[in-house]
């Protein structure tokens, strides 16, 4: 069971109390009550049910400087986060002088697009309050880490990127770049995994700054080692064309050499006829001799 809320009645407390898995927050800033009569520290409880003691104590958290802090106004005003920002001990007493911190909607400006759920603004409002009236810690993260966090707490971990005057209603910074996924043709899931997002402009912006403030020696060797490369492939150039002229070179000689080869061939096939036309003439000449031997005979 956690005591979460109490109110004074004539000699006697009443006492909220919930289980913490029956306890739903309904708004992060400010934190109200179903039951009119008490104020609560969560809201929107599923379940309630109140018990009734002769008297009601808690042990507080001791307030430390730069932590952030829940801190009780009055069971209508509900909570708001605050900065420590010193502590003074007076006889008996603690106060605490806190800085507090704004949801958008109490800026004039009021929420924006752009402003998280979870998003806080720091003011200039200081103010002195009594150390009973911090009811815990809370955590005001940079937006940076605050995306980085696998888990969030409830109504304990919030983010802050703006300061605001209250006297002039000024914030600082006073703007900030929105791009919407679709804007800039990505999907949300593109979106999601970019570890940081430059935009074209500046991106562009960013190379002509490098290019008109880079140092002249620097451009002149960058100029050199350009030169060079480009040296460098010409010569890689002729000598692939030295290398394709060497082997056509080479596929031109050997073609020659089978041609001398094929024409040598012939020519043996044809004197290899030649003496077989001449030898079967001197036999048929052989032939006919011995024919006319014979006849005269």
């Amino acid at each position: 069971m956690l005591f979460i809320g109490r109110q004074v009645l004539p000699g006697k407390t009443q006492v909220v109390v919930a289980p913490d898995e029956e306890m739903v927050l309904r708004d992060e800033r400010t934190l109200l009550s179903r039951n009119a009569s008490c104020w609560n520290e969560k809201a929107c409880l599923r379940t309630l049910r109140t018990v009734e003691v002769e008297s009601w104590s808690t042990r507080l958290p001791n307030p430390t400087l730069g932590d952030s802090v829940l801190v009780r106004k009055s069971p209508e005003e509900g909570v708001y986060v605050a900065l420590v920002c010193d502590i003074l001990h007076e006889n008996n007493d603690v106060n605490v002088s806190v800085k507090t911190y704004y949801s958008p909607e109490e800026t004039i400006g009021g929420r924006r697009s752009f402003h998280g759920n979870k998003e806080l603004i720091l003011t200039d409002h200081l103010e002195s309050i009594s150390a009973q009236s911090v009811l815990r810690k809370c955590f005001v993260h940079s937006v940076i880490y605050y995306t980085g966090l696998k888990h969030v707490t409830g109504p304990y971990d919030y983010f802050s990127r703006f300061e605001y005057m209250i006297g002039g209603g000024d914030l600082s910074p006073d703007e900030v770049d929105v791009y919407h996924p679709a804007c800039i043709n990505m999907t949300d899931d593109e979106a999601k995994q970019i570890d940081s997002f430059t935009c074209d402009e500046c991106r562009s912006l960013d190379v002509n700054q490098a290019s008109s403030s880079a140092d002249p020696d620097i451009l002149k060797t960058l100029k050199q080692q350009l030169e060079e490369q480009a040296r460098a492939a010409e010569e890689l150039v002729k000598a692939d064309e030295e290398r394709e002229r060497a082997a056509e070179e080479q596929k031109q000689a050997a073609e020659q050499v089978r041609a001398a080869e094929e024409r040598e061939r012939a020519a043996k096939e044809r004197q290899h006829a030649a003496e077989e036309r001449q030898r079967a003439a001197l036999k048929r000449i052989k032939e006919l001799e011995e024919q006319s031997k014979s006849l005269l005979t």
